[in-house]
């Protein structure tokens, strides 16, 4: 979801054909995001394994205006962080509740070959955290491609479809793989509620491994208006990264080893995130 900066939210984006968007340049839309996350964090090196728990609630509003459509598609949004915050616990951390580098900022989100590309509005380098603002515009891959939803229906999606919303720095498209599996609960007032569970995994731009089971997932559709009124996702998530060194051969310095000194695994206790668009 934007589940959250530390951890596991370019998107690989899976177009649904049946359900063109009606954006257009100069629409806006504010899209408000809270998620929490309590994780297991276990360092193995050298000297010795240690575990620690972390705690991370973050709340943040953001206000999106359209720059450029294709298709009644967004491909380039302004986003400005309205409010950002992180509220931080765990093992030897005192609860804190602090802005994060967002907050006030504006970017820009530029689809540009099935990733979304942030920079700041001035062109500058975006923030930890920031790295996928504007992935959310992909949560239309969830509907079906063949036509309206009806009721009981089912169908899968690619989960990397999930990839913006699951891990802030994005994972790499051809490392990523698993299938969401989709159902419409119900189609009433003109918005459709589709429910989804299943796995994604692959590998993140920082080489770490990312495994994310969905629980439980609800996106409700505006079918009227083309875009998405809210999307909940629960579930548990888990990260493998290396810790490595790299050394320069004596004998020829132009060659480095890179040799794994140690890793770091994060397992989840709770993960929840919700999303809404107005």
């Amino acid at each position: 979801m934007r589940v959250l900066s530390v951890f596991v939210l370019a998107v690989l984006v899976v177009p649904a054909p049946g359900f063109a968007q009606n954006a257009k340049a100069g629409d806006t839309m504010t899209v408000s995001a809270e998620s929490t996350l309590h994780l297991d964090v276990v360092v193995r090196d050298g000297k010795g394994e240690t575990t620690n728990q972390l705690q991370l609630v973050r709340k943040e509003k953001f206000a999106q205006e359209v720059l450029e459509a294709a298709g009644g598609k967004p491909t380039s949004v302004r986003v400005q962080c309205v409010a950002s915050t992180l509220q931080k616990s765990g093992s030897n951390i005192q609860l804190e509740v602090a802005p994060t580098a967002l907050a006030g900022k504006t970017y820009v989100s530029t689809l540009s070959g099935g990733n979304w590309v942030v920079k700041g509005a001035d062109g500058g380098a975006t923030p930890a955290g920031g790295e996928t603002l504007g992935g959310w515009n992909a949560v239309t891959a969830l509907l079906p491609a063949g036509g309206p939803p009806q009721q009981g229906a089912q169908w899968t999606v690619e989960g990397a479809v999930l990839s913006s919303l699951v891990y802030p720095s994005g994972l790499k498209e051809k490392e990523s793989a698993g299938q969401l599996a989709c159902t419409c609960a119900s189609v009433a007032d003109g918005k459709a509620t589709i429910t989804f569970t299943g796995q994604v995994s692959g590998k993140a731009m920082n080489e770490a491994v990312v495994v994310l089971a969905v629980r439980k997932g609800v996106l409700v559709y505006d079918l009227a208006k083309g875009r998405p009124v809210s999307l909940t996702v629960s579930g548990a998530v888990s990260t493998s990264l290396d810790i490595v060194d790299r050394y320069r051969k004596p004998n020829d310095p132009t060659e480095e080893e890179v040799r794994k000194i140690g890793e770091i695994n994060t397992r989840s206790r709770r993960m929840e995130a919700t999303f809404s668009f107005e």
